[in-house]
């Protein structure tokens, strides 16, 4: 099987905001078993990973893959906006 590596101009797409579906699609595209991808939710929403480093138990290979084609990257708190009555509104950063 020849495997395609994304070339260095191919887009990175950014699992968070994901659904488990999304993620099946990505687990059965790389070949995986369909559990794969349940690992990789809890691993992104439950367990709030940021790296694809901490996803211990996955394979090393399938983390490289991984690596080269998804981040997890999440919105960042730009602003806090507080009211006179303890509201709080947050701005965030959504990366492109």
């Amino acid at each position: 099987m020849n495997a395609k590596k994304p070339s260095a101009k191919a887009a990175v797409r950014n699992l968070v905001g994901a659904s488990l579906e999304e993620i099946e699609e990505v687990s059965a595209d790389l070949g995986e078993p369909r559990y794969r991808a349940r690992q990789i939710y809890a691993g992104i929403y439950r367990l709030r990973y940021r790296s694809w480093d901490e996803f211990s138990d996955l394979p090393e290979t399938l983390r490289r893959h991984l690596k080269e084609r998804f981040t997890i990257i999440r919105p960042r708190i730009d602003r806090t906006f507080t009211s006179q009555d303890g509201t709080r509104r947050y701005l965030l950063e959504v990366p492109p």
